[in-house]
């Protein structure tokens, strides 16, 4: 396993690269998602900095909930308008099933007020049984976002 190049060369050839992809992403119409995890994970302005040089609107971020370095909301408030998917990142729930780390009704509810209403993938890395991760954030899910009585959320069939 490599390291990753922190330079600001580093930066610049990623950036040439997602730039390189973006006649594949407009000839079949799929849209690729930077995630805020690992060397562009530093700060949010520099993801926006490469989705924004990209300048394609098929390449957007997937924000993951539990990968901000910094102030958590404020990085999903920066992120949420370029959102083209999400990561629901959890590890530990309290007694009433909420996420020890993350509030997610707030982190929602920027989504939501950013127009965000697409897809959220569930990443469970807590001790518990894997199985009851999955379901307790499936609930917090169902319980912060999913209301399409409102016009926005969505579950998978």
């Amino acid at each position: 396993m490599g390291m990753a190049d922190t330079s600001r060369d580093g930066d610049q050839r990623a950036l040439e690269t997602f730039r390189g992809m973006v006649a594949d992403l407009e000839a079949t119409g799929v849209a690729m998602a930077l995630e805020n995890h690992g060397r562009v994970e530093t700060s949010p302005e520099q993801t926006m900095a490469i989705i924004t040089g990209v300048g394609s609107p098929l390449f957007g971020s997937c924000v993951d909930l539990g990968n901000l370095a910094t102030d958590r909301y404020a990085a999903i408030s920066a992120l949420a308008p370029m959102a083209k998917y999400v990561h629901a990142r959890s590890q530990a729930f309290d007694e009433n099933g909420e996420e020890t780390t993350i509030d997610y009704k707030r982190a929602f509810a920027i989504l939501t007020a950013f127009g965000y209403d697409d897809d959220i993938a569930i990443d469970y890395e807590g001790r518990e049984d894997s199985v009851q991760g999955v379901l307790k954030t499936k609930a917090l899910i169902e319980k912060h976002w999913y209301h399409p009585e409102a016009g926005y959320g969505q579950m998978a069939a």
